[in-house]
């Protein structure tokens, strides 16, 4: 177990993680004259059980950040060690990097209008980069038509579902279901076709 030496004196005046894209970045500012001689990076759930991430030390410098590549979708925490010749080492932290919201990275918008006569539209909500799959099902699960399929950009995509199958048939009246598949996550909205 890590044990963190409190008596050392505090040289950080700023360290923060925060997600970005499927990345984690770690910022942090060192106040002047404070000696480091490097930083080593920490992730886990308490500093008794972190694992270091850097394999050398981080030369020190006034202001800088770490990207942590492939964070864990969970709630982590992170540490900086540092390192000083002759004094030891001193741990600052922790910065916490909050949990991914799978209802919020992939989504749909209610449809409108709602029951809809032919057509209606909805949009596709990401906030990152991911391969996503939109379809429209009838009641009975079948794919009538594919509107998304493949990698897309973070932001907001209108859809138009036009009551057409793929094959460009008038899709009959009846509930369909409009369903985003991606990144393990998976919601469906209800649209009644009214001809």
């Amino acid at each position: 177990d890590i044990e963190p030496d409190l008596s050392t004196p505090i040289v950080l005046d700023m360290f923060k993680a925060e997600r970005r894209g499927s990345g984690a970045r770690l910022t942090w500012r060192i106040g002047a004259g404070a000696g480091l001689d490097g930083l080593h990076v920490w992730r886990g759930n308490d500093i008794g059980n972190a694992v270091r991430l850097t394999g050398t030390p981080l030369a020190p410098a006034v202001s800088t950040y770490w990207i942590d590549p492939l964070p864990p979708r969970s709630t982590i925490a992170y540490w900086l060690e540092e390192i000083v010749a002759g004094a030891g080492k001193g741990w600052y932290g922790p910065a916490v990097l909050a949990a991914v919201s799978r209802e919020s990275e992939t989504r749909l918008s209610a449809p409108v209008p709602n029951p809809c006569n032919p057509s209606t539209t909805f949009e596709l909500i990401l906030e990152r980069p991911q391969s996503v799959r939109v379809t429209v099902h009838d009641g009975r699960g079948r794919v009538v038509d594919v509107l998304v399929d493949g990698v897309q950009p973070a932001g907001r995509m209108k859809l138009r579902w036009d009551g057409r199958a793929s094959d460009g048939r008038p899709a009959s009246s009846g509930v369909y279901l409009l369903r985003v598949s991606g990144d393990g996550h998976t919601q469906t909205e209800k649209v009644l076709l009214n001809r």
